[in-house]
């Protein structure tokens, strides 16, 4: 009975230390806490199972046990300090129109976490995109030279990829069906997550798991709901719609509700950053996956991005950008980054150079 009760409380330091990722010497301070509470419990004259626990051999065994526990949990403290690269967060929005965004003048307030992303880094005024244009999607994959990789959604598609000259820990977020799926040999992975607010908080535990190790990452969170119209999120819908609208603005209004509510999951991913204290170690990207159904004769999709070490607040580009190629400009800002470059190189930067 004593035994038993031991490898309990010894299973509860384990449980808080790999679940709760409370710090290694708390765990280890558990196992000792315990370990004295039932040295007391049973080394009392009616404890009815004291001799079996502090008999010479048993009593060995559970003392060697909690010395390599104990030894364990120092050693494998993880690594609090800061990673040297810069993180990499992308968070790639399906049929975004830059026009429907405030940062490129919308008369709406439908991006207002966005539009302040916008006003501390660098915001590209002419990004299009088309059907002969590589998705960002592609892009993303030609960084990290890796296959599509998602992190605890998916059964083949799960690697620990690696962008080789930098160590980072790479996630691709979504929730269309992964290879996994396709092949039909996820069968027993049911509870993947669905929908942008369950991979919101996917994402949101990867990024925990990298600050805790102090290992940079390479994030793409891909906002899907608003994939159509007939998809406005319930907590969306009705916010700049009205009944008595035309049926055109309706339609309008229904997209720009679409837009306001990844501005507000956006909002909640960005305040994981700053919780863990990364955000200004970390370039963040904005930028449109693809375009709507509806064009109205603007084509544009948002890019922004924002790392204050290297881009200047509230810069703006107007040279005309291909987003098919934008691995090649976070590899630049990755390389200026990690070179660390002098203040000449910084304005650079901000000029679209």
């Amino acid at each position: 009975m004593a035994t038993g009760l031991w490898v309990a409380f010894l299973l509860a330091a384990f449980v808080t230390h790999f679940h709760f990722n409370l710090l290694t010497p708390v765990a280890g301070g558990i196992a000792i806490a315990c370990y004295a509470l039932l040295q007391f419990i049973f080394s009392r004259d009616n404890a009815f199972a004291a001799t079996s626990l502090f008999s010479p051999f048993i009593h060995a065994i559970s003392t060697g046990v909690l010395a390599i526990t104990v030894l364990y949990c120092a050693i494998d403290t993880p690594n609090e300090s800061k990673s040297e690269q810069p993180n990499i967060l992308v968070i790639a929005i399906d049929n975004s129109l830059a026009a429907h965004l405030g940062c490129y003048e919308y008369h709406r307030a439908t991006s207002p976490n966005i539009d302040k992303l916008a006003s501390e880094g660098l915001t590209l005024d002419d990004c299009r995109t088309s059907a002969n244009t590589p998705t960002v999607a592609e892009s993303i994959d030609a960084l990290t030279t890796s296959l599509n990789d998602t992190y605890l959604t998916g059964l083949i598609t799960r690697q620990h990829s690696l962008i080789p000259e930098n160590n980072f820990a790479t996630s691709i977020n979504c929730s269309t069906p992964s290879l996994a799926d396709k092949l039909s040999v996820n069968i027993f992975n049911r509870k993947r997550p669905q929908g942008d607010k369950a991979q919101l908080g996917v994402a949101q535990s990867f990024i925990r798991d990298a600050a805790h190790l102090g290992q940079p990452f390479l994030l793409t969170y891909n906002l899907q709901s608003c994939a159509s119209n007939s998809e406005v999120p319930m907590v969306a819908r009705g916010h700049f719609s009205a009944s008595s609208a035309s049926p055109e603005a309706q339609l309008i209004s229904s997209y720009d509700e679409c837009i306001w509510y990844q501005d507000r999951l956006t909002a909640q991913l960005i305040a994981l950053l700053d919780n863990t204290d990364i955000r200004e170690d970390t370039i963040i990207v904005i930028i449109g996956n693809q375009l709507p159904e509806f064009i109205e004769n603007d084509s544009r999709i948002p890019l922004i991005i924002r790392y204050p070490r290297l881009v200047a607040a509230g810069s703006r580009l107007e040279t005309r950008l291909n987003p098919g190629y934008l691995h090649d400009k976070v590899r630049e800002l990755l390389d200026l980054a990690r070179q660390q470059q002098s203040a000449s190189d910084i304005d650079a930067v901000s000029n679209g150079e």
